[in-house]
């Protein structure tokens, strides 16, 4: 299955997953699916898209080199770490995988324009290259512009919600 690595339990797991996957299912098929992922989150984090794409990307870039892909996936949980993934919020984990398959999108477009620039290639390959360097580097700095943003606002606003009187507390930072 392409990107989904499902631990299932049973030969009926895997096979009702086969089915789902190859579009040779049936809508039981997908209740079943649905009952399963309920009563096994966690199993839904096989789809985890972000992953796919860094795995799908890195193959790109570096074709079949494992060398290259267990570098790459290395630096992943480096930039992972520094950037504080384990203790973000769902909404910061999901930018901070987005500026990693930037830095990797936009690196590689790089790598490709200095190839064209040294190499003897048209002057339409190297303009090509040179637009693809500045809408990845666009791409990669607006991705760690909202992440810093979106963090300075977490940081400075303190909610608190009480459901029961219908009432939401909204407070800055001390010393604002």
């Amino acid at each position: 299955m392409a990107g989904v690595n499902l631990e299932v339990r049973s030969e009926k797991e895997a096979a009702l997953c086969e089915r789902l996957h190859t579009g040779k299912h049936s809508q039981a098929d997908v209740v079943a699916l649905r009952k399963l992922l309920r009563e096994c989150p966690h199993l839904s984090r096989a789809a985890d898209v972000c992953a796919v794409a860094f795995r799908d990307a890195v193959g790109y870039v570096g074709g079949d080199n494992a060398l290259f892909a267990e570098l790459a996936e290395d630096r992943r949980r480096v930039l992972r770490t520094e950037l504080g993934y384990a203790e973000a919020l769902p909404v910061e984990k999901l930018l901070i995988d987005e500026i990693i398959l930037c830095w990797l999108r936009h690196y590689d477009a790089e790598r490709r324009y200095t190839e064209a620039q040294a190499g003897r290639s048209t002057m339409e390959h190297c303009t090509y290259w040179e637009k693809k360097v500045a809408a990845t580097q666009r791409r990669y700095l607006r991705a760690v512009e909202t992440f810093a943003r979106v963090g300075k606002l977490l940081r400075s606003v303190s909610m608190q919600v009480n459901i029961a009187e219908k009432q939401v507390n909204v407070a800055g930072k001390q010393g604002e």
